[in-house]
């Protein structure tokens, strides 16, 4: 069994238009240039609510698996954003299982060589590809899936700097930042600084209001 979610095929909010939502006191606040994110249920089931993506933000993934990470993405390429996918999965088998379409690029995190491809060991290297490709593209989307190839390869306090920087370069640029990642095999304490970083979308045994998991054999 493992989880899924379902967004239906429906147009993002327009990038020059403004998305809100409503905080708990009821005030409503508004976000230029965000992504509403429609979610839905079982094929004829009502919507089940929205999710908003907010240019600036980096955030954090709480998954077994990396599917519920990988449709965000692929709906921020539908939006017409320009995406970074950083994966420690082979990229042939990642583009079998999703054929992106849009404007992307795909960086294999791996000790293999071979081209696209960059060391975990090698941090600074991989922030500076991130660093590079923000520069280049305007309007951006970058998903992170390989946090616990990176911890194994690295020193926790590294690992708390890399990911400080990519929330600092995400921050103040038209651009998003998705990271996913297991708790289960990240020690409590570490999760939780990690988690200072971001917004959390949500965690995959206990989703946000209004968002629909689906169980799949």
């Amino acid at each position: 069994m493992r989880f899924i979610s379902r967004i239906a095929r429906m147009g993002a909010a327009p990038e020059r238009d403004f998305a809100s939502v409503r905080a708990s006191g009821g005030r409503k606040y508004m976000y230029p240039e965000a992504i509403r994110i429609r979610v839905t249920g079982e094929k004829g089931m009502e919507p089940a609510g929205d999710l908003l993506l907010i240019k600036g933000y980096t955030y954090i993934v709480d998954e077994g698996s990396s599917e519920l990470s990988i449709a965000l993405f692929e709906h921020g390429l539908k939006s017409g954003r320009t995406g970074l996918c950083m994966t420690g999965e082979p990229p042939q088998h990642l583009e079998r299982r999703h054929p992106f379409k849009g404007r992307f690029e795909i960086v294999w995190i791996t000790d293999a060589s071979g081209p696209g491809t960059l060391k975990p060991a090698m941090l600074d290297q991989i922030n500076a590809k991130l660093e590079r490709f923000l520069e280049k593209h305007a309007c951006t989307i970058c998903l992170i899936d390989a946090f616990n190839l990176l911890s194994i390869s690295n020193d926790f306090n590294n690992i708390l700097r890399f990911f400080t920087l990519i929330r600092d370069d995400t921050a103040g640029r038209d651009s998003m930042t998705i990271i996913s990642i297991d708790s289960r095999a990240v020690p409590e304490m570490r999760f939780r600084q990690v988690m200072r970083l971001a917004e959390r979308i949500f965690k995959e045994g206990s989703p946000p209001e209004g968002l629909v998991l689906l169980k799949q054999k």
